[in-house]
């Protein structure tokens, strides 16, 4: 059976300034799990975990459900089988494994409470299965029930202390509750236990670099990168911490390679928009913003961006419009708040009367 190993993403750490809780990548690569064991199993219920397996290789999660979802029916005291299918559904759902990621779509909720009943099923099989624990966590994360995230996580690492996955996992959960210090210790476990994945070393850096630790998350990017050169996340992430060091030409250098490895994903271009405009290259920021608006529309962050860009070139009107279209996506965003608030102050109140 196949774990899902996270990387968060550094980008909600400098995109625009906004101060949020990174996130997990949405399309984590899979890795072989050392605490699944499938003996007991017949050979075609193992047949069937191999197959669901090569389906999450590819990211077929229905596929790989359905695979599971057989080996269950062959191997019903197993707890191993329904794991991965909860696993297989939580994935399917491209989302980050953060606080609350789920909450807001009746669709998502009803998948992730598909995925608990399975894992309450599987802890019921066999309380000392550390998977069951681990993925339950997440799903209680997701759903925005961040406690219960922690004792699930806390179970899974009692069972399987040297796992990276779960330490990882729940490194990550601390950080989602604002645990950082209590966080960057589990990342670091995750990285002495699993030194050579390439997501253990981002989550680690990230961690770090939420701490201030600027200079210690870009050798940690770098490590990253070392292991997993086609990572453009790795990329972007390094090319955010570089500016955070105030290596802002080595960051351009890292942000364009980024984009050029994953040209469609707009966050990136909005990194790279965001370094543009530190180097006092408006014009390339400005094209950097409209092109990630471009890809998607929805994203807050490039609004945002590209409001306070055309704040600071004196385009007062087009930097309403920017940052109105933010708050019509996030009502509550701050930054787009407060950039308008500065373009059009309020009156001052009238003189006191005599």
């Amino acid at each position: 059976m196949r774990a899902l190993i996270p990387a968060l993403s550094v980008a909600a750490v400098s995109v625009a300034c906004l101060t949020a809780t990174p996130s997990p990548a949405q399309a984590p690569k899979p890795a072989p799990s050392a605490k699944a064991p499938e003996s007991g199993m017949s050979a075609a219920a193992k047949s069937a975990m191999d197959a669901g397996d090569a389906h999450v290789a590819k990211d077929e999660w229905a596929k790989a459900e359905a695979q599971y979802e057989k080996a269950a029916s062959l191997a019903p005291k197993h707890p191993a089988p329904l794991v991965a299918r909860a696993r297989a559904i939580l994935s399917s759902l491209a989302i980050p494994f953060d606080l609350g990621s789920a909450s807001g779509s009746p669709a998502r909720e009803k998948r992730v409470a598909e995925a608990r009943k399975l894992l309450a099923a599987a802890q019921k099989l066999d309380a000392a299965h550390a998977p069951a624990f681990l993925e339950s966590g997440r799903a209680a994360l997701m759903i925005g029930d961040g406690n219960l995230a922690l004792t699930d996580l806390d179970r899974a690492v009692t069972l399987a202390p040297d796992d990276a996955e779960s330490v990882s996992a729940r490194g990550i959960a601390k950080l989602a509750m604002g645990k950082r210090d209590d966080a960057l210790k589990d990342l670091k476990r995750a990285v002495d236990l699993d030194p050579n994945t390439s997501a253990r070393r981002r989550n680690y850096a990230t961690a770090l670099l939420l701490q201030g630790k600027a200079g210690e998350a870009v050798k940690q990017y770098e490590k990253a990168l070392e292991l997993d050169p086609s990572s453009a996340g790795a990329r972007s992430d390094l090319g955010a911490a570089l500016l955070q060091l105030g290596d802002t030409a080595r960051a351009v250098k890292e942000l364009e390679a980024a984009v050029k490895q994953a040209p469609t994903e707009p966050v990136y271009r909005v990194i790279l928009g965001f370094a543009y405009q530190t180097a006092k290259r408006t014009a390339d920021a400005e094209a950097a913003y409209k092109e990630a608006l471009k890809l998607n529309d929805k994203l807050v962050a490039g609004w945002v961006n590209l409001g306070a860009l055309y704040a600071q070139l004196g385009k007062k009107d087009d930097a309403r419009t920017a940052l109105k279209k933010a708050l019509a996506l996030d009502p509550n965003e701050p930054r787009a708040k407060a950039l308008l608030e500065d373009l059009d102050p309020p009156p001052p109140p009238p003189p006191p009367k005599k």
